[in-house]
């Protein structure tokens, strides 16, 4: 959610009106899970996926239905039965159930202001919670954004009524444990998707070789924002990375944390750093640095000689085996890689395996 939700809000502020499909929870096995999400635009085209297949046809044309249609129905819920023995329903055969929301969202002022709202902590690196009334019977929608931390985690944006204080201290609860679907019974049986929006995957990626070439294009594929940084502007530029977020060139690689263009970054849980320069020197330089930041994951390119190498002299500058304990070196998941694509796989294999399983 927190890229489509960029996304959401940049469409609205230009006038779009979309349609956008959301799982609101599932039963069984399923291709995706609860908050999964897709745009449906007017002309058929469609950004992310709620898993393809029939389930996602289905919510595609009913999409296309509402966003042709003038009936006034704002909302329509799908519940798919993916059980299916058809032969010609090979597609619907994972054994599960999913309850689908397809919603039409207008660039109306309130609209556009909640998903700027939700748009800009994404943006900031804040944490907030993203609500969803569920109102049934066709009527629109009503979405929230909850910035914790204030005094009573007061709504920041509605776009609508904003819910009372119970309500957003379910919504708070709820959305702590993920995408959830919550019931209120004290408010007629109100229902609510509520989920966290975290700040997006930050992969900084050192150097701007071949094997940063592929790294940055497969990374950005599995949905982590790509920061290129290397001192050599014949290497790092956009045309040579037109998948990344930022191509960052850099005087040299020494304080590059306090850089004018990352001093306002936040490198915690969410950063992964990946080191890949074209020499000793430059990647011992750029751990050091790392080890000193709370980034999630670090990993460092390069055999296991030259690993100690590097170790050696860090240990010599104070570094402790629990600091290096931190590094990931070599880099990557062992699959035998040796081309810069193989090896880009298993660099971005690893951080996916960090992102979803915490590191093991």
């Amino acid at each position: 959610m927190p890229q489509l939700m960029q996304r959401i809000a940049d469409l609205l502020k230009h006038g779009e009106t979309i349609a956008l499909a959301t799982i609101l929870q599932q039963d069984g096995s399923t291709p995706r899970t609860a908050g999964a999400r897709m745009l449906i635009m007017s002309d058929g085209t469609s950004e992310g996926t709620i898993g393809g297949g029939l389930a996602e046809a289905m919510a595609q044309r009913r999409g296309q239905q509402m966003l042709a249609s003038e009936d006034g129905v704002h909302a329509h819920i799908l519940d798919v039965d993916m059980s299916s023995k058809k032969p010609t329903d090979m597609d619907m055969i994972c054994g599960g159930c999913l309850e689908i929301l397809v919603e039409v969202l207008t660039p109306d002022p309130e609209t556009a202001a909640v998903f700027a709202a939700g748009s800009e902590a994404v943006r900031s690196g804040r944490t907030t919670y993203f609500a969803t009334h569920l109102p049934g019977g066709g009527r629109r929608p009503d979405h929230c954004v909850v910035l914790p931390g204030s005094e009573s985690d007061a709504p920041d944006a509605c776009a609508a009524q904003a819910p009372d204080s119970a309500s957003v201290s379910i919504i708070v609860d709820a959305a702590k444990g993920g995408p959830w679907v919550v019931t209120q019974p004290d408010a007629g049986g109100a229902r609510w998707l509520v989920e966290t929006l975290n700040p997006p995957d930050m992969v900084y990626l050192f150097g701007a070789g071949h094997v940063a070439l592929a790294t940055a294009a497969v990374a950005a594929q599995a949905d982590f924002h790509v920061t290129v940084l290397d001192d050599r502007d014949e290497f790092a530029n956009q045309e040579r990375y037109p998948n990344a977020h930022r191509v960052i060139v850099l005087d040299s690689f020494a304080d590059v944390f306090q850089s004018p263009e990352l001093r306002r970054d936040r490198i915690g849980p969410s950063s992964y750093i990946v080191i890949v320069t074209r020499g000793h020197s430059h990647d011992g330089s750029v751990l050091r640095q790392a080890l000193d930041t709370e980034a999630g994951y670090i990993g460092m390119i390069g055999s296991r000689s030259k690993r100690e190498a590097v170790y050696r002299n860090m240990r010599e500058a104070g570094y402790t085996d629990a600091d290096l304990g931190r590094v990931h070196s070599p880099i990557g998941l062992e699959i035998g890689a040796q081309t810069p694509g193989e090896i880009a796989v298993s660099i971005v294999a690893e951080l996916v395996q960090h992102r979803r399983l915490g590191g093991r």
